[in-house]
């Protein structure tokens, strides 16, 4: 995330935040997380972002992104939030 983005400037320690992974197909399924903010700390694009690109894109595109981010990270703009989770939902639609 890049802290001057409107999202970026929200994030504070102490702010409850909400994650939300769905399904979109049939069947469709979600899980919630809420929680406070822990931390708000600067990311590092080897670390923090190789593993993630890598799973989403795989290797050879990850290598791309990673160094396209680079700019972002030198510049000083990106921002890594972690939170404590707090309350959790989930449904799953499928029938059996």
């Amino acid at each position: 995330m890049q802290k001057d983005s409107r999202k970026g400037r929200l994030m504070q320690v102490g702010t409850c935040v909400s994650l939300c992974v769905q399904q979109e197909a049939r069947p469709y399924k979600y899980v919630t997380v809420e929680g406070p903010v822990t931390a708000v700390v600067p990311y590092d694009a080897d670390t923090d972002l190789r593993a993630m690109a890598a799973r989403y894109l795989g290797d050879e595109e990850a290598a791309g992104f990673v160094e396209g981010m680079r700019e972002t990270v030198a510049k000083g703009n990106g921002i890594k939030v972690s939170f404590k989770p707090a309350r959790w939902l989930s449904a799953d639609y499928e029938t059996t």
